[in-house]
């Protein structure tokens, strides 16, 4: 049951979600604090390119392909807040605008498990034809239920700590809550973090991985230290480990660099994404058959969302683990990484797992 304080909070993000202005609220991973950003005014920035934000501060979204016709879109940080009792205060006290826009209606497709087998097929047809080593699948599940987003945030917040924890609104992505544990890019002032989080298993404490789950992170681990070496960037890397996200755990290898300081996140980010755990390896070939076969439409799932500033306080993930609602129907999204020795039944258990970190709130709410 949550506290006075947090059920305010959960009562004024969704009396300020449903003004439909540019809004989003955060939890960074291993931290209690809530920030919140609002832009109740002006345009929103839009772009089509991710070095183009190399030298804004807001909070972010960026769609998984940025060559379709979703922009990437930052809301202006005019009103900020830390903690809950300021973030409370904070939106309560915004004034009230008579220029709002109703939410968008983005396209969703609902796949079924014939489809994703069929689908599954197909990609382990390219992986046996040497077209790719690697692709990733993506699912999503819709249903009919109205939900409280700042509860499901507030109850994120509390059930996720190891996870970077949001809700946003803009006219533009619509309203997306998310609890990724993939950082794509943090830090800046040219000393950065990355890392390579792939492999999926549910949580225990043996800590044992199957050689797919090995092959599956070392790609994406290549793929980073080639990437970081292109830029000619320092590097230091992590031996890989298991980490804990909510019930499950994935392998996961941690990279510090530098670069120089005229490097910007959004420079770093259009290098880096899509890195081989979203889409596949080789990456264009990957994104060229996901882009044909793959019937989910990703929209802003396995984009980028997060904080970016030019001071230096960068912290950009990966948007996985995620959902999208509007007009009291919301869609869940989850992929996967199939190689040449995955079986479908076993990928689709491990979306069906991923899903319910958000399935397990919606449940109680």
């Amino acid at each position: 049951m949550l506290s006075n304080e947090k059920y305010a909070l959960a009562t004024a993000i969704d009396q300020h979600i449903n003004k439909h202005l540019g809004f989003a609220i955060y939890k960074l991973p291993y931290s209690s604090e809530i920030h919140l950003v609002v832009q109740n005014s002006g345009q929103l920035f839009t772009t089509h390119s991710l070095s183009d934000i190399d030298n804004k501060e807001g909070f972010v979204v960026s769609p998984y392909n940025l060559n379709h016709q979703l922009p990437i879109v930052i809301i202006s940080p005019q009103h900020t807040a830390c903690g809950i009792s300021n973030v409370i205060s904070t939106i309560n006290s915004l004034p009230t605008t008579e220029h709002t826009l109703p939410a968008p209606t983005l396209p969703v497709h609902n796949m079924s498990k014939t489809e994703y087998e069929q689908t599954f097929r197909k990609f382990i047809q390219h992986i046996n034809n040497a077209d790719v080593d690697k692709l990733v699948l993506t699912r999503t599940q819709s249903m009919l239920k109205k939900i409280s987003v700042g509860k499901i945030f507030v109850e994120s917040c509390e059930q996720y700590p190891r996870m970077m924890i949001y809700a946003m609104f803009t006219p533009i992505s619509g309203t997306w809550i998310g609890c990724s544990p993939e950082t794509l890019v943090d830090g800046g002032n040219g000393k950065w973090t990355t890392m390579a989080l792939a492999g999926t298993k549910l949580y225990d404490n043996k800590h044992q991985w199957d050689d797919k789950n090995k092959e599956e992170q070392h790609v994406v681990e290549a793929y980073i230290s080639h990437i970081l070496n292109n830029l000619g960037a320092k590097i230091s890397v992590s031996e890989p480990y298991t980490m804990q996200a909510a019930h499950l755990m994935h392998l996961r290898t941690d990279f510090m660099f530098t670069l120089p300081q005229n490097i910007g996140i959004g420079t770093i980010a259009a290098h880096l994404h899509p890195t081989p755990a979203v889409c596949g390896r080789p990456c264009e070939a990957a994104q060229n058959i996901i882009e044909t076969d793959e019937a989910t439409l990703r929209l802003y799932y396995s984009g980028l969302v997060g904080w970016i500033s030019p001071k230096g306080n960068n912290h950009l993930y990966v948007n996985l683990r995620c959902l999208m609602t509007a007009n009291d129907q919301l869609t869940i999204y989850a992929g996967g990484g199939i190689m040449k020795d995955s079986d479908a039944e076993t990928e689709w258990n491990e979306t069906e797992i991923k899903m319910d970190t958000l399935i397990n709130l919606l449940h109680a709410n």
